[in-house]
């Protein structure tokens, strides 16, 4: 049963939500007093909800954390000015007073406190108002974890793709470095046996003029 039908069913227990009103009143009767019948219907009783302060709350970095107080404030509701709100009501239905007793005892007791069928509408007028906000901040949070599961995505995506292009200068630069260093070893054996040479040949050349080595070979 949707919030609605549970709103419409229990008005209806209390007397005040028909599809017709009497013509003619009711004869006065003893005991406590009953709720004169009306019509109403769900687009009397709907409020509109602050969307861009719930929009606002959703962009807070902890905002699934916020009570859903914040929420309801956040969407602009205030419990009614006769003090008989959802919060009071939901109170006094759990308080000791109505503990054990049956639900038609218990709705026979509401008919007596909620003498005016506006009370009654007032109450169940803030009830639909926080399902509507709680709705509506249910489908700007969707949006919102939407919003970052795809950012961080692209973040990751990203990250993916530079890191792969780094993998790939990686590659290259390791195989040019591979080919750079064969190539100087190449190099520098050359120039090594070319060192040597030239370093005999200068001993042998000097070799005629002085019996004392002055030429080092091989670093010596």
């Amino acid at each position: 049963m949707s919030l609605s039908d549970k709103l419409f069913a229990l008005g209806g227990k209390l007397g005040i939500l028909k599809v017709s009103a009497p013509k003619e009143p009711a004869a006065p009767q003893a005991g406590p007093a009953k709720l004169q019948m009306r019509t109403i219907t769900l687009a009397e009783l709907s409020r509109e909800v602050n969307a861009p302060g719930l929009n606002e709350l959703a962009q807070q970095p902890d905002f699934l954390a916020a009570p859903l107080s914040d929420i309801y404030a956040a969407a602009g509701l205030q419990p009614p000015e006769n003090g008989w709100g959802v919060e009071r009501l939901t109170e006094h239905l759990k308080s000791p007073a109505l503990k054990g007793l049956s639900r038609a005892e218990v709705q026979a007791e509401l008919s007596g406190m909620f003498v005016s069928p506006a009370a009654v509408e007032d109450v169940l007028r803030e009830a639909l108002g926080r399902d509507q906000a709680l709705d509506r901040f249910e489908t700007v949070a969707k949006q919102k974890l939407e919003e970052r599961a795809a950012r961080r995505a692209k973040e990751i995506a990203g990250l993916e793709q530079r890191i792969a292009e780094l993998q790939a200068a990686l590659g290259k630069l390791k195989q040019e470095a591979a080919a750079a260093a064969a190539l100087d070893a190449e190099h520098w054996n050359a120039w090594l046996t070319a060192k040597d040479a030239a370093e005999a040949e200068l001993e042998w050349t000097v070799s005629f003029l002085t019996e004392k080595p002055i030429v080092t070979r091989n670093g010596s």
